[in-house]
């Protein structure tokens, strides 16, 4: 078998690093790992990963089995060689009853992967197998629409091909365990058929239970034998999959259509279909794994909006995932991809054929594929309004940095550019919910979306860039009333601006400016204030739209007074520096004050270092690689920012050649070395 249009392949060690999400936008995901199995079942709302050694998923096992017929019957679990880096994970966690469990099963003697996003393959290859084995990973994701790039589900398609001269008679089948159970754990877990396609998983918890909710196992273009309900054994755990790998070994799989009862032992369900495969022959199997967890009672970052206690105003959800509006169950979802499955893969085929067939570089495209899977993992949550909402990143069991960080997602060029309506949802949050009257905007927006504490001090480049980014959206759009609407906030936010950080109208940011190193710049610097010059202009450009001309000629002079301001005091011929400054500036006393509290706690050699180097962290006279990030923003964002074009070539230069590193092997780094 061939993969059609450009591949990225991974063998070997690289396949330990491969974790693909395979859900829907905002929806959660599970991860297609390198060896062509699943893991990472993050369905909840919620990141539950096993990227560290130490972490573990809910005993979640998902695997698909190929029997073949014949005088010397073969069964292999479908995954490559477990890495003996794994050792660890089956030694100290597993012992056959924690995780998976399916992981000691015959399986392939070799998998390689290749990436060509939202699909990942992963190829087998056994000189026992007479037949060649595919699986494909994918969720729908289809640029300009959300709801079918939002489904929650994950798609393992299956493709057997027979090389061979003779007729092969063979069983595919998947197996899934039910992880939809309720706080009772397994024995809250109901099983019943859905008839011709597969297994419903569900439980009787309460309809506003944050762990109420259902999942399904089905499978398309086939009519599968369905076992709803595992072997129910209370002693061991592996005993279901040990009774359900001799029944699918020994060619005798039987069926059964659940219960409503509890019973103890490891719960799950299973479908198989039997396949003929003339010589030269292939077949397509796709299974398909739908989730459905209507209710989240998690807040971050939200004010409160009651004087009561904690805990009186009952157990109801604080919001509800997006997708929740859409279906009423996984039933409804599976349903939904069965009857769309031939739309949806041809519309994301289109997608993934215009990427890889593109003439850009192979490591630009390899690198695009890889940064959309962000996408569709749990970095991204969509409430039930409709709106995005992101952390900066996740833990294993947790996510991190809250509130679609404004100067984090200054970044992302992804959603506004393939679902821009997404991406808007980002400038209601950041200019409607999340600024006060003084146009102070919290930096980090809260879950649900409503009014966000403004306890902390202001992100000048995350708020400086929101006002690029209206210019963005806006014209991406093409929606007036859009603009008019939001235009007088980011007014506001630019006044606050100017206001706080250049307060004698300069065109730089003079004062401590917050930014996205997690620390205060003092005094002028290239990058903030190329945001700086950037987003003036935008305004401008908007304000003259709109006929606000005595806006358009104020913001459009202190534009030209920043772009000014940076050649002559900021770019020293390769590239634009920092002024680190402290004594003449408001917040001066501030810093002065810091120096007698260390100099009166007895910290004297601080006190002097403080006294002789200024404050923590500036970069000064250094080459940073995001000193002109402002410029790149205006010009890919179509704002036809005054900063001089020949000075900003010259700092892009000056990043290659101070910044660029093969490797970081010899280089120093005590902060954050993970990164």
């Amino acid at each position: 078998m061939s993969i059609q249009v450009k591949a990225f392949n991974y063998f070997g060690q690289n396949l330990l690093q491969i974790a693909m999400p395979i859900g829907g936008i905002g929806a959660g995901c599970m991860c297609l790992n390198g060896h062509g199995g699943l893991i990472d079942f993050s369905i909840r709302n919620k990141p539950d990963t096993t990227a560290m050694p130490d972490a573990h998923s809910h005993g979640i096992a998902a695997f698909a089995l190929l029997h073949i017929k014949g005088r010397k019957p073969i069964t292999r679990l479908i995954e490559g060689p477990l890495p003996v880096e794994k050792v660890y994970d089956q030694g100290l966690q597993n012992q056959g009853y924690r995780k998976g469990g399916h992981e000691g099963l015959p399986r392939f003697d070799h998998a390689e992967f290749y990436a060509q996003y939202p699909f990942g393959h992963v190829l087998f290859d056994d000189e026992e197998v007479p037949l060649n084995v595919q699986v494909t990973g994918w969720n729908p994701f289809i640029p300009l629409d959300a709801k079918n790039s939002g489904i929650p589900c994950a798609i393992m398609q299956y493709t057997l091909h027979n090389p061979t001269k003779k007729t092969i008679e063979c069983e595919l089948s998947y197996h899934l365990s039910h992880f939809a159970q309720g706080k009772a754990g397994e024995k809250s877990g109901r099983n019943s058929v859905i008839p011709g396609k597969g297994v419903l998983f569900t439980n009787n918890d309460p309809p506003n239970a944050e762990t109420f909710g259902s999942g399904s196992l089905t499978v398309i273009g086939h009519k599968p034998k369905i076992k709803a309900m595992w072997l129910r054994a209370p002693a061991w755990k592996f005993e279901s999959l040990t009774a359900l790998w001799r029944e699918v070994s020994e060619g005798r799989f039987t069926e059964n259509e659940g219960s409503d009862r509890e019973y103890d032992g490891r719960n799950g369900g299973s479908v198989l279909v039997k396949l003929k495969l003339a010589p030269g022959e292939h077949v397509t199997v796709p299974f398909v794994i739908t989730w459905y967890f209507p209710n989240v009672h998690e807040t971050v970052g939200a004010v409160k909006t009651c004087d009561c206690a904690d805990g009186c105003c009952g157990d109801q959800p604080a919001w509800h995932p997006w997708y929740a509006t859409q279906w009423k169950d996984a039933a409804a979802v599976a349903n939904y991809v069965h009857e769309n499955y031939q739309s949806l893969l041809d519309r994301t085929s289109a997608f993934t054929h215009a990427l890889y067939s593109s003439t850009y570089p192979d490591p630009i495209i390899e690198a695009i594929g890889f940064n959309l899977a962000l996408l569709k993992s749990p970095t991204v949550l969509r409430t039930d309004k409709g709106n995005l909402w992101g952390w900066e990143g996740c833990f294993c069991q947790g996510g991190c940095c809250h509130g679609s960080c404004t100067h984090v997602w200054n970044y992302a060029q992804a959603f506004p550019h393939l679902f821009p309506e997404l991406e808007r949802t980002l400038r209601e949050g950041e200019l409607v919910r999340s600024m006060d009257d003084t146009g102070h905007v919290a930096f980090r927006a809260a879950l649900p979306e409503g009014p966000a504490p403004q306890n902390w001090h202001a992100a000048a480049d995350g708020q400086l860039g929101g006002i690029l980014k209206l210019f963005r959206d806006w014209h991406i759009c093409g929606d007036d009333d859009f603009l008019r609407r939001l235009y007088p906030l980011a007014k506001r936010s630019l006044d606050y601006c100017i206001q706080t950080w250049d307060p004698q109208r300069k065109g730089a940011l003079f004062e401590p400016h917050h930014n996205t190193y997690d620390i205060e710049f003092w005094g002028p610097d290239g990058m903030c204030t190329s945001i700086y010059c950037g987003a003036l202009q935008a305004m401008a450009e908007m304000a003259t739209y709109l006929g606000e001309k005595n806006d358009a000629r104020v913001y459009g002079n202190l534009a030209r007074k920043s772009a000014k301001y940076l050649e002559k005091h900021l770019f020293n011929g390769q590239f634009y520096v920092q002024k680190v400054m402290w004594k003449q500036l408001r917040a001066g006393k501030d810093f002065e004050q810091s120096i007698a509290n260390a100099r009166a706690s007895g910290n004297r050699e601080l006190a002097d270092i403080l006294r002789k180097e200024g404050p923590r962290y500036q970069y000064g006279g250094g080459c940073i690689s995001d000193g002109v990030i402002g410029a790149w923003m205006a010009k890919l964002y179509g704002v036809d920012s005054p900063q001089n074009a020949a000075s900003i070539r010259k700092h892009l230069k000056s990043i290659f050649k101070y910044n660029f590193r093969k490797d970081l092997y010899r280089h120093a780094c005590l902060q954050r070395p993970g990164y």
